[in-house]
């Protein structure tokens, strides 16, 4: 494990009182040692490294702390040590300890999509207030989203005169992209859609920061999102919009679900759905993959485009009378 020996996160478990049995390491997307199950005296659990500030953990931590308090269940529950902290620093490394949930992967079925929604909507309706004053941040990721489309518009160009795979796909889908987004930023700019984002700036929210299928379990008929380091005020509708877009593989059906799930705990507005179904048209895999492969990398995303972007146009126009209705 390098730097990560068993001894060490020995000592890590034993600030919360538990004694180590067997260590296992666990895989990301992109980490090869995202996290580790342990094997204790009280069972199994989860050991995550956090690579940001203490402050942000700190911050985390207490975020936590209030939704567990308000009674959302939708998470593992955070271990605390024998000091009461809520994480430990050990070699220069922050740790904190949850409970290990022995599930199943999001399966593609209407009760697990419903499931999704509810679970989202209870996490954004009971984080409302959680922090205090405007979500600014809110601002921030809509202009972060209009620098990324100003970003690949520079790019396309370039994109297009290359040879293989990356160029082909740009020349043909190139303009649709520039005319999505097109489209997208008009639907946001009209005055009624304008006044809806205002309220959400006011009426800040928690979001989990990474809901994708990798981070979504299901144990004892129950959903739970884990890996909640990138957890705090956001864009809600944004995370709705991304959810849709990283979980239902482009069906409208279990979009369908994952909705109707939503709105038993949160009703949308006729101005809220048609924000969502604007942000969830822009498109985003073609941006991110734009600009890595400008960097000569090879992108998940780009392999996500090839396989789905006709699924996608068809859930952009059924998400769209969705908003209608």
């Amino acid at each position: 494990m390098g730097v990560l020996t068993s001894r060490g996160l020995g000592i890590v478990l034993h600030s919360y009182g538990l004694r180590l049995r067997k260590i296992t390491v666990c895989r990301s997307l992109y980490k090869r040692r995202a996290a580790f199950y342990a094997r204790t005296d009280r069972g199994g659990v989860l050991i995550k490294p956090f690579h940001k500030s203490d402050r942000r953990l700190n911050l985390l931590s207490t975020r936590i702390a209030r939704l567990q308090r308000r009674g959302y269940r939708n998470m593992p529950g955070w271990y605390s040590t024998k000091k009461g902290r809520k994480w430990v620093k050990w070699g220069g490394r922050s740790f904190y300890v949850t409970r290990w949930i022995d599930g199943r992967p999001l399966r593609a079925t209407f009760g697990d999509s419903r499931s999704l929604g509810e679970a989202l909507a209870k996490l954004h309706v009971r984080s409302r207030n959680v922090v205090r004053g405007p979500n600014l941040l809110l601002l921030g990721e809509i202009r972060f989203l209009r620098q990324s489309d100003a970003l690949f518009r520079r790019q396309l160009r370039l994109l297009q005169k290359r040879r293989g795979p990356v160029g082909q796909w740009y020349r043909e889908h190139g303009r649709q992209c520039i005319s999505l987004a097109d489209q997208a930023w008009a639907a946001l700019g009209r005055l009624e859609n304008r006044r809806a984002l205002q309220r959400e700036v006011q009426q800040p929210s928690l979001v989990h920061g990474d809901v994708t299928k990798p981070n979504v379990l299901v144990s004892r008929g129950r959903i739970y999102f884990v890996d909640w380091d990138c957890m705090g005020p956001g864009f809600t509708l944004l995370e709705l919009a991304r959810t849709l877009a990283n979980t239902s593989d482009f069906s409208p059906d279990r979009m369908n679900a994952t909705l109707h799930g939503y709105k038993k705990h949160r009703i949308l507005q006729k101005e809220e759905k048609k924000i969502v179904s604007s942000l969830f048209q822009l498109p985003w895999e073609a941006w991110q993959a734009a600009k890595k492969a400008t960097r000569h990398k090879v992108s998940p995303e780009f392999s996500v485009l090839q396989k789905t972007w006709s699924k996608r146009l068809t859930a952009v126009r059924w998400l769209k009378s969705w908003a209608e209705r």
